[in-house]
């Protein structure tokens, strides 16, 4: 059936739609099907930057993301945490940040602990080729092997970024004065570092093209862009429908940087075999919301990234393959933390979960999700972070209701259906409905777990 499906589509299609051409796959779906996994994280763009999401505001154009979205599962209640190095720890561990003791962003003598177990060591149990691109930031420069960082974390080559373009991007305090930027930094090749000049995301989209085309078997690609992270800039004007104009305000220039990216990706995966891309998981999402500088007047610049709002921790996730026996939209509550267990048993089938116990992992598989099954879904989805390492600050929600809890101990519920912008607390007069309270009952039981939040009880009250 999948395979018709993937026919009927490529009938419709264009000889080079945006991302990539359609024939059918040769790998099965379900768990155990194998195929390659491809990852492609992008930093600080929340959904208010995709028009697939329906929100209000002017929106980058992202044809490559469209496309992704119209023959894949588009999640609708994705969650991250609300900044990078968090997000990046509980994606290659299934980890929470409480777990990791990575609560906020690396400084120069942290590090992601060697003794967490990532997604590439669990892919290379499973046979697959390993491979990193993009920005790691999950090691400062003064760390241990940090250099060496992918490649001590299970990774058979990476090329990238130590962290952000704007800095500290340089292993020499001598040389800070190079001033970093998408348009000369410090890049690191499997260990050695240079200079580079080459602008960023191209660069990255050129190492991503390089590994999928000299992978030998099935492999795994963890491409982690800089875009749309500052510093802001001007990006080349031939990967943009229309150059920026000379008085282009924050936010124009960030949606600009989205676009560029969005064109580079479209470059990556048109210039996969088409076989290899249908025989490839996609697997799309950002790392946090939306950052200040991309918010426009429609927005709220004092809810994204780095807060508990929705604005910080609500993300795109799309997934497209294989895996994906037709296109849809799922309302399954997710986190960066289940893909890792997704790709186990992608990988690994359905005996995967045997060999994830001893992980003390917060995520859960949503291989069933991608067939349109909703029923499975968790109850309950949860973040967690240390804004500049005051106290863990922590949110949860179910199907309807979301409780916020900041570490002064102030809390916050909000009806997502109701008031999905958050813009009245029902806890600021103490006045709740019978289906709030019991909401309200289960989400601090959720909440009380100090070692991770229980992804499939109380159950969600009844409709």
């Amino acid at each position: 059936m999948a395979r018709l499906v993937w026919l009927a589509l490529a009938v419709g299609c264009s000889n080079a739609p945006p991302c990539g051409e359609l024939v059918a796959p040769s790998v099965a779906a379900g768990p155990g099907g194998g195929g390659n996994v491809l990852i492609v994280l992008i930093d600080d763009v929340g959904v208010d930057q995709l028009a697939a999401y329906g929100q209000p505001g002017p929106m980058p154009r992202t044809p490559t993301v469209d496309c992704l979205c119209e023959r894949g599962m588009r999640f609708e209640h994705a969650w991250a945490t609300p900044l990078c190095s968090p997000s990046r720890a509980a994606l290659l561990t299934g980890r929470s940040a409480e777990k990791t003791g990575l609560g906020t962003n690396v400084e120069a003598h942290e590090q992601l602990s060697r003794d967490e177990v990532t997604l590439a060591e669990l892919a290379h149990g499973s046979g697959m080729e390993t491979g990193f691109v993009g920005k790691w930031h999950l090691d400062g420069w003064d760390a241990p092997g940090a250099l060496r960082a992918p490649l001590l974390q299970g990774f058979d080559s990476a090329v990238g970024l130590m962290g952000n373009p704007s800095g500290p991007s340089t292993p020499d305090p001598l040389l800070e004065d190079d001033k970093p930027d998408y348009f000369g930094y410090w890049r690191i090749d499997n260990g050695d570092v240079r200079w580079s000049t080459r602008y960023a995301t191209t660069a990255q989209i050129d190492d991503a093209l390089h590994f999928v085309r000299h992978a030998d078997g099935p492999w795994l690609l963890y491409l982690a862009l800089t875009a749309a992270h500052v510093p802001l800039h001007d990006p080349p004007n031939h990967l943009l429908a229309e150059p920026l104009p000379r008085d282009a305000s924050d936010p124009e220039r960030f949606r600009a940087v989205v676009e560029a990216a969005d064109t580079e990706l479209g470059r990556l995966l048109r210039g996969m075999d088409p076989q290899v891309l249908a025989d490839t998981t996609v697997i799309f999402v950002g790392d946090n919301g939306t950052s200040p500088e991309g918010i426009s007047s429609a927005g709220d610049p004092d809810r994204v990234k780095g807060t508990l709002f929705e604005g910080g921790v609500h993300v795109p996730l799309v997934v497209t393959g294989p895996q994906v026996p037709a296109p849809g939209v799922s309302q399954s509550l997710v986190h960066l933390v289940d893909i890792l267990p997704t790709v186990a048993e992608i990988a690994g089938g359905e005996d995967a979960d045997d060999g994830l116990v001893a992980l003390d992992l917060d995520g859960v598989s949503f291989l069933h999700a991608l067939s349109g099954d909703d029923a499975g879904s968790a109850d309950y989805v949860a973040t967690m972070f240390s804004p500049k390492a005051l106290g863990l600050d922590t949110a949860v929600r179910d199907h309807r209701y979301k409780l916020a809890h900041w570490h002064g101990g102030r809390e916050a519920l909000y009806d997502l259906e109701a008031d999905p912008d958050e813009s009245y607390d029902l806890l600021r007069d103490d006045v709740l409905d019978d289906r709030a309270a019991e909401a309200l009952q289960g989400l601090r039981t959720a909440l009380a777990d100090p070692r991770g939040v229980p992804r499939f009880a109380p159950p969600v009250p009844e409709q």
